[in-house]
């Protein structure tokens, strides 16, 4: 799925406060960024063009992985614009070719949190990371999934499937907007996959929507989303 902002990034080679969420909360999403962070390697597990050189401009080594080429080709040539380094690899998350403690951090907008089955990649990002590493990533809220239903029709108030049997979501033959397969949890499921893989939950959040009247967002409508968690921030 594209991350929302690419059309700045092609402007000024990236956004000063990068996010990917439906409703452009920066303020929110990014608070989980660490507040002061050391030069290191930087993993981005789904490319977006614009958050990778968002951490390269801050110093970072990036190597951005994704398993659509059509993906790489785009974050390719927008890097291409800006003469960055960014190492690109065409992999899935779930079991990439690269060393163990490779990483100081790992992010991931829209791409491996949602696209990888959790029970694989959660544990790749654990192989990966330098021990104290940080793994941040944003998807959909587990509650956006219950309230659509397998037909692909917007997020409604009602109860579409089992909260507690979350896990492969497929869309391949949705009436409307057909798509892929996905992939969430329960919150008590993802919790202790974490802890399960070593890593301590410092921070989580649920994106509301702002105040102010938006257009529906990816069949998310914006009162919806004001009174429930449409994405979810783990870090």
């Amino acid at each position: 799925m594209p991350l929302n902002g690419s059309s700045g990034g092609k402007r000024h080679g990236a956004p000063s406060n990068p996010t990917g969420e439906f409703w452009r909360r920066r303020s929110l999403s990014w608070r989980s960024f660490p507040a002061t962070w050391q030069v290191g390697q930087w993993l981005s597990w789904g490319v977006a063009g614009y958050v990778s050189r968002w951490f390269e401009q801050r110093g970072a080594s990036v190597t951005a992985v994704d398993l659509s080429s059509q993906q790489l080709a785009t974050a390719k040539r927008f890097a291409a614009q800006f003469q960055s380094e960014i190492t690109f690899i065409q992999s899935n998350a779930e079991a990439t070719p690269l060393p163990n403690h490779c990483a100081d951090i790992v992010v991931s907008e829209y791409g491996a949190a949602i696209w990888c089955d959790p029970y694989r990649w959660i544990p790749e990002a654990a192989r990966l990371l330098v021990p104290g590493g940080r793994l941040i990533f944003l998807g959909y809220s587990p509650w956006a999934m219950v309230c659509t239903d397998d037909d692909g029709e917007a997020v409604t108030n009602a109860m579409r499937r089992s909260y507690f049997a979350l896990h492969r979501i497929d869309w391949t033959d949705a009436a409307i907007d057909p798509g892929g397969i996905e992939f969430n949890l329960s919150l008590s499921k993802w919790f202790r996959l974490f802890r399960e893989q070593g890593f301590r939950l410092d921070d989580y959040l649920e994106i509301q929507a702002p105040m102010t009247k938006s257009p529906d967002q990816f069949s998310t409508p914006w009162d919806w989303a004001r009174a429930y968690p449409s994405e979810q921030v783990s870090s």
